[in-house]
């Protein structure tokens, strides 16, 4: 997991993180994007799950992309 490759430093909060350009990470699951968006409606969720390969550095690289409609 990214996490934690994080050094103690960079924590802001749990799954909160700085990188080290100064942007910022944050970290969650579909409970708790669903949680968060209240009484709106979700049309659409979708979790776009990408491998991407760093072959310089030979690493593989898993990311998840969230996509959501959202309504009122």
């Amino acid at each position: 997991m990214v996490q934690l490759r994080y050094k103690s430093d960079k924590v802001i909060e749990p799954n909160f993180y700085m990188r080290n350009d100064g942007t910022l990470t944050y970290f969650f699951d579909e409970e708790y994007f669903k949680s968060i968006v209240g009484k709106l409606k979700i049309v659409e969720f979708m979790m776009d799950k990408r491998l991407l390969i760093n072959r310089k550095r030979n690493l593989d690289m898993y990311r998840v992309f969230v996509q959501s409609v959202l309504e009122k």
